[in-house]
């Protein structure tokens, strides 16, 4: 079984971890990564690699869930409370 494996210019990539020049911000990536303790592969002290399934993971944590409208306030000015107890 064969597994590709990301480098962390890649992934910083997909992101869109850029710096101003454009390029990946790798620097960046590897602060995220220790803040947030998102997995990846260790194959030495200083080389990190990501697999497919650890950079969904990781786009997965970053998207924020499409929040619920809120429920419409009752028409008499009376709380949900004090409508219940009314």
């Amino acid at each position: 079984m064969s597994t590709v494996l990301l480098t962390d210019a890649v992934l910083a990539e997909r992101l869109a971890l850029l710096d101003e020049q454009g390029d990946p911000d790798v620097a960046k990536l590897h602060v995220l990564r220790r803040r947030h303790g998102w997995p990846h592969v260790q194959l030495s002290r200083y080389d990190v690699r990501f697999t497919e399934q650890q950079a969904e993971q990781i786009i997965a944590s970053r998207t924020k869930a499409q929040r619920q409208p809120k429920k419409e306030a009752p028409k008499n000015g009376l709380t949900s409370r004090s409508a219940r107890a009314s």
